[in-house]
């Protein structure tokens, strides 16, 4: 039988060095792999989000702007036809 001498054979040790060669590079090598991926995701969506917030809150400020620009442009007119 091939695996009667299962601790004693050969290629064991040849076998034990492919498994840990893989625990040891591809297995962090995937992980890394996996954790920016899920970082990259996650970045881009925190990203959008504040791109959106920020959007907003350039629209109130123009409006805002608008506003006083309108308050002041009437100001303005009204102190001009008092002095006339």
């Amino acid at each position: 039988m091939p695996f009667a001498d299962f601790a004693g054979s050969t290629t064991d040790g040849w076998v034990m060095n492919l498994v840990m060669g893989t625990m040891y590079l591809v297995f962090p090598a995937f992980w890394i792999g996996a954790l920016s991926w899920a970082g990259i995701k996650v970045g881009g969506e925190v990203a959008g989000s504040l791109q959106k917030g920020a959007g907003k809150a350039q629209s109130a400020g123009e409006k805002g702007g608008e506003v006083a620009s309108d308050v002041a442009g009437a100001a303005m007119t009204k102190g001009k036809s008092m002095m006339k």
